[in-house]
């Protein structure tokens, strides 16, 4: 009988050492593979890190170059404009050299004229120097565009015209026409540079009525 415990106390222990041994080599197994698994996801995760820090440095470059064109767009930008300017500037001078070139042959007239009222008695004389001048100085407008409008007759008009009277007409036809012109408009390329100075016909019947009625007493 005793044997027979010992026979078993040798098959339980060597059943628990193959147990033993079986559970380390499968802990191993798992161990390894484990290891083995982690490998390639920290390969890939490195993988990826390396693709974005090369899309950031790639970015930033772009981003450089298009701060540096910009900064060169606009530097050519301002050098284009300040260069217009100063063309601009120059014709402005220019033409206002050549405005006060004609203008200055027009006050020497003015002298000479003044001096003939001094030197001359003959009223002929005088009327023709200050009709020189005039001409002169119409030739000066003309020169520049500039064109005088007399809108005698014409049907009044606030944005073109500047009324300083009102008078009575006897026809329906005449209200609201400038019956008289008492200081000429001018324009300049079809745009108004001062308004005529005008007179307005206005119609009324009770103004009418009155009149008939007075001129049948006139014949009474």
């Amino acid at each position: 009988m005793k044997n027979r415990k010992d026979k078993n106390i040798d098959i339980e222990e060597k059943t628990s050492e193959k147990i033993e041994s079986t559970d380390e080599q499968v802990m191993e197994k798992v161990s390894d593979s484990s290891e083995s698994t982690k490998e390639p996801i920290d390969s890939s995760e490195e993988s990826q890190e390396e693709n974005v820090s090369d899309i950031i440095e790639e970015l930033k470059a772009e981003n450089e170059s298009l701060r540096e064109q910009l900064l060169r767009k606009t530097a050519e930008f301002e050098n284009f404009r300040k260069r217009q300017e100063r063309i601009l500037s120059t014709m402005i001078e220019q033409e206002r050299n050549n405005i006060i070139g004609r203008l200055l042959d027009v006050a020497d007239d003015v002298e000479r004229a003044m001096q003939e009222v001094e030197n001359e008695k003959d009223p002929a004389s005088i009327y023709n120097g200050i009709k020189l001048v005039s001409k002169k100085i119409k030739e000066l407008l003309r020169l520049e565009g500039v064109e005088l409008e007399d809108p005698t007759g014409k049907k009044f008009d606030p944005l073109e015209h500047d009324a300083i009277a009102v008078q009575p007409v006897d026809s329906p036809d005449k209200d609201g026409i400038i019956i008289q012109t008492i200081q000429p408009g001018y324009t300049r390329q079809r745009k108004l540079v001062r308004p005529a100075r005008v007179i307005v016909g206005k119609y009324s019947e009770a103004e009418k009525t009155e009149q008939n009625e007075n001129n049948e007493d006139g014949e009474k």
